[in-house]
This record gives C-alpha cells, sequence and structure tokens, in this order.
C-alpha cells in the first residue's frame, strides 16, 4: 500500500520549489497544498492543521504516515520503498 504524502507548501517558496522538483523527479506521488492560494479562512484551517505536525509552522511542510519530512534529500528519496 502506498504511503499517503501531504505536500503542504507556500506558492513563492524556493524551498517548496526545490522539494516539489525532486519528489517530481522521483516519481513520489502526493496530495500537493500551497496554503496561500486558498481563502483566508480556509488558509487559517490549514494553518492549524500543519501546526498539528510542525507547531514551527515552517514551508515546505511534508506529511507521510503523521511523520515530518521537510526538504532532505535522504529522506525525500526512500518515500517510493
Amino acid at each position: 500500500m502506498a504511503k499517503k504524502i501531504i505536500f503542504y507548501s507556500l506558492s513563492g517558496c524556493p524551498a517548496c520549489k526545490k522539494a516539489r522538483q525532486f519528489m517530481d523527479a522521483k516519481g513520489i506521488h502526493y496530495e500537493y497544498i500551497e496554503v496561500d492560494k486558498f481563502p483566508q479562512n480556509e488558509q487559517n484551517f490549514l494553518c492549524n492543521e500543519i501546526k498539528r505536525f510542525n507547531p514551527d509552522l515552517t514551508f515546505p511542510t511534508i506529511v507521510v504516515s503523521d511523520v515530518i519530512v521537510g526538504y532532505s534529500e535522504d529522506m525525500l528519496k526512500n518515500l517510493n520503498n
């Protein structure tokens, strides 16, 4: 069974873009959410959701089976395993 991956991002975030390019190049499937593209009330909800996993609310926040991955090529390349 494939791991569920949720990728929380900001549209102008360089680290988010780098992580997304890396994951796409490796064929890693994920749900992608650009938080700042949502209306303010939905952004607030998403930020509260992210804080459950990442209290510092930094981006990218990549949740894999309730584990924060962030941008680490070593960890990201193992997502397909």
